[in-house]
């Protein structure tokens, strides 16, 4: 009976023995081991390292929990992670520094994590994301190049021919984007603006802000302006048909024309994703033959289709040429309030501008000094201008129009035009 007991006894430690190693085995989290391994190398579009330092590369497993954490402070430097088997997103964030965001770390990242600026009212960096979905199997090794690109749009404001009373001038685009997650992606539940203080020139009557980098919008973004004076701020909202998106780099400009403000931005991206030009005009009034656009004067306006227009600009500029060598570099260089790609009058302009002058030269030249322009010559001047055969010819500006071949040693008179693509 005695040995009967002891077996039985005996039977019940093993039992409880093999119990408590089963019961610990499955008990809280189950920690697994690192197996696999992930050799990551970060790029841009170009195939370069990224220039914006730091780089922060999280690992998020499937739960959306960080499981790894790693920063990168030199160019070109690659870090290896070692993971358990599994399914991760691997999200790398270039740009952002401590200094600026509060950025989290292998603590308490998760997916859904916003980054934060420390300010709530500062400016963004210039930041890039990447982030790509990897499976790891046991004992597998894998190499990852990692594509950065900007996650924000780099934006330039300016404001033209403001009254002189204005003392303050501000510009806001919403609604943006408002919250850029961990692991790369926006949380589209947030809403967020940008607005940024304009300086006033002080050679020109022009308001301009230095680049700022803000969040894409949410569907086509409206532009604020507030204008403010003695009496307080005038406030102007325009809806737009066009977005700002990530990895454009966007020139926005408004010229205060007649009391109300005709909005009109060029939209470039250079280096950053493709070229891409856009221009557009909004507000109470429409441009004639006659006005000045950003200080140009209007020599002809062609209506096209869907509230689009061309604007027949002159360049506030004139030169005096002996002949026509260096006239294309001059016309490659110049630019005025940011137009650029002036061209030579052609002879349908040649002669509009003939008929300008013969019936009212004085006036004209009158209004060109009122907004700081060089006034047409009143003497007998001939001015270039660019026939179909591409071989370059002088004018007489006014009185009968008539042409002639350009003569080595004579002086003649070069003024630009700009075709100005505008939409209503």
């Amino acid at each position: 009976m005695k040995k009967f007991i002891t077996l039985f006894y005996l039977f019940v430690l093993i039992l409880l023995s093999s119990c408590a190693h089963e019961s610990d085995s499955f008990s809280g989290i189950k920690e697994l081991e690192p197996t696999a391994e992930v050799a990551i190398r970060t790029r841009t579009n170009l195939g370069e390292p990224p220039s914006r330092l730091p780089v922060h590369v999280y690992a998020f497993n499937t739960a959306g929990q960080c499981v790894t954490y790693q920063m990168l402070t030199n160019p070109g430097e690659q870090l290896s992670l070692t993971l358990p088997a599994g399914n991760y997103t691997i999200s790398a964030l270039a740009g952002a520094s401590s200094d600026r965001y509060i950025i989290p770390d292998l603590s308490n990242a998760m997916t859904t994590s916003p980054l934060e600026l420390i300010d709530p009212e500062g400016k963004h960096a210039e930041l890039e994301v990447g982030r790509a979905n990897i499976t790891l199997n046991d004992g597998e090794h894998k190499e990852l190049a990692l594509t950065v690109s900007h996650v924000v749009a780099q934006v330039k404001f300016s404001v033209f021919d403001l009254p002189e009373n204005i003392t303050e001038v501000k510009m806001s685009l919403q609604p943006l984007q408002g919250v850029l997650r961990m692991d790369g992606l926006f949380d589209d539940t947030q809403y967020g603006s940008a607005s940024v203080p304009l300086t006033k020139s002080p050679t020109e009557n022009r308001w301009t802000t230095d680049s700022v980098f803000v969040f894409p919008s949410k569907g086509d973004v409206t532009i604020n302006i507030v204008l403010t004076d003695t009496d307080g701020d005038r406030n102007y909202a325009y809806n737009t048909s066009f977005e700002i998106n990530a990895n454009y780099k966007y020139d926005i400009a408004a010229t205060y024309k007649s009391g109300s403000p005709d909005i009109n931005g060029i939209i470039t991206g250079s280096d950053w994703e493709g070229e891409e030009q856009y221009e557009f005009i909004f507000g109470g009034n429409s441009y004639r033959a006659g006005d000045f656009y950003r200080n140009c004067y209007i020599l002809h306006v062609e209506k096209g289709t869907d509230n689009n227009a061309t604007l027949f600009l002159l360049s506030p500029k004139q030169w005096e040429c002996t002949d026509t060598i260096g006239v294309k570099k001059l016309k490659a260089e110049y630019e005025q309030f940011g137009i650029t790609n002036w061209e030579i009058l052609s002879i349908e302009e040649a002669t509009k501008l003939n008929e300008l002058c013969t019936q009212k030269l004085e006036q004209l030249n009158n209004l060109f000094k009122e907004h700081g322009n060089t006034p047409f010559r009143e003497d007998d001047s001939k001015y270039f201008y660019m026939p179909e055969n591409g071989n370059i010819r002088a004018f007489q500006l006014k009185g009968t129009f008539s042409t002639q071949t350009i003569t080595k040693g004579n002086k003649y008179m070069l003024r630009f035009l700009k075709k100005q693509q505008i939409k209503y």
